[in-house]
C-alpha cells in the first residue's frame, strides 16, 4: 500500500470527533448536520476527498494513500463516531492489484486480533465466515456480484466493540464480450462501526459476530 508524506487521519468507531481532530493532522473541519429524514436524530457528518494515511486507534493497522472518507456521530448530539468509511487506495485498482490487497488485508486482520463473522445463507442454510468470503472473492471472482449496491463482497470482522467491514465494487459494468475482471477498474473500502450500530442495522441479515 503506497503512501508518502500525507496528512494523517486517526479515527475509529467509538472515538469522539474532538479526539479525532486532536490526534489527526488531516483537517476534518467541524462537520455538518444533515437535514434529511435519515439524519433527523442530529448526527454530525464529516467527509473529504484528498490523499491521506489512516490509522486506527486500538489497532496496529495503518493504511497509506487512502482517498475518500466519511464519518458520522451517533445522533442526539452524541460526539462519538458510530460509523467511519474510508476508501483504502488513492486511485482505482486493477483486478490483480485488488486481489493482492485483499490477500494481504486478511492476513493483517488476523495478526491484529480481528475475528471473522459467521454468515448463514437463508436459501441453502450454508454457513460461511468472513475469511471464506474474502477467499471466494480472491479465488472465485466470477461468482461475485461486483456491480451490486453492496459491493462484490461483504465481509465483517469484530474486535472488542468495533466492527470492521470490507467491500469492493467494479467501477463500471463491462461491455458485452469484455473480460469481467481483466481490464476493469475496482475500488474497495473499509467501514468501522460500533458493535451497537452494526447490530441495529444488520439484525435480520443472517450474519452473527464473534463475542
Amino acid at each position: 500500500m503506497t503512501g508518502g508524506n500525507n496528512p494523517k487521519l486517526v479515527a475509529t468507531a467509538g472515538m469522539t470527533f474532538q479526539d479525532v481532530k486532536k490526534q489527526s493532522t488531516l483537517d476534518i473541519g467541524e462537520g455538518v448536520y444533515d437535514n434529511s429524514d435519515r439524519y433527523a436524530t442530529r448526527e454530525r457528518s464529516f467527509a473529504g476527498d484528498t490523499v491521506f494515511d489512516w490509522q486506527m486507534p486500538g489497532s496496529h493497522l495503518t493504511f497509506k494513500g487512502c482517498r475518500y472518507y466519511s464519518m458520522q456521530t451517533g445522533g442526539k448530539d452524541d460526539p462519538h463516531l458510530a460509523h467511519v468509511w474510508v476508501t483504502v487506495a488513492p486511485d482505482s485498482l486493477t483486478w490483480g492489484q485488488l486481489r493482492q490487497h485483499l490477500k494481504v488485508l486478511r492476513q493483517e486482520l488476523h495478526g491484529d486480533g480481528w475475528k471473522p463473522d459467521q454468515s448463514k445463507d437463508f436459501e441453502t442454510g450454508r454457513v460461511t465466515s468472513a475469511d471464506q468470503t474474502i477467499a471466494d472473492m480472491v479465488d472465485k471472482p466470477d461468482k461475485a456480484d461486483w456491480d451490486g449496491a453492496g459491493g462484490g463482497m461483504g465481509a465483517s470482522y469484530a474486535k472488542a466493540d468495533v466492527v470492521l467491514s470490507v467491500s469492493a465494487n467494479r467501477l463500471t459494468p463491462p461491455h458485452e464480450g469484455d473480460d469481467p475482471l481483466s481490464g476493469q477498474e475496482f475500488i474497495y473500502w473499509i467501514e468501522l462501526e460500533t458493535r451497537e450500530h452494526w447490530e441495529h442495522y444488520n439484525k435480520d441479515s443472517g450474519v452473527t459476530l464473534p463475542k
